[in-house]
């Protein structure tokens, strides 16, 4: 029989995601992480960022997608950000 999760048993992230959705949703430009391109990123939630490559709302499914739950970020320049997931750390490149 299946157990009911608590709200506050899920790892949270320890920074302020919601500053980094607000900068990573106002860049009109391309998102490059781990040398392959995305044209969009959509907020999915209090501690994950989800980039996609030609997202079709019609199918729900993209070119191109990465999933990444956040444990902390770090700025790396002020046209990259260092993200941390588990014992990853991914580098997102906010291209022009």
């Amino acid at each position: 029989m299946s157990q009911r999760i608590a709200k506050d048993s899920f790892v949270r992230p320890s920074c302020d995601i919601k500053l980094l959705i607000s900068i990573l949703e106002s860049h009109r430009g391309l998102f490059v992480i781990n040398d392959v391109v995305y044209d969009a990123i959509l907020y999915c939630g209090t501690d994950n960022l989800y980039f996609s490559y030609c997202f079709s709302y019609t199918t729900g499914r993209a070119v191109a997608e990465t999933l990444l739950i956040v444990d902390n970020i770090t700025k790396v320049s002020d046209r990259s950000y260092s993200v941390k997931s588990g014992n990853l750390e991914t580098l997102v490149f906010l291209k022009e």
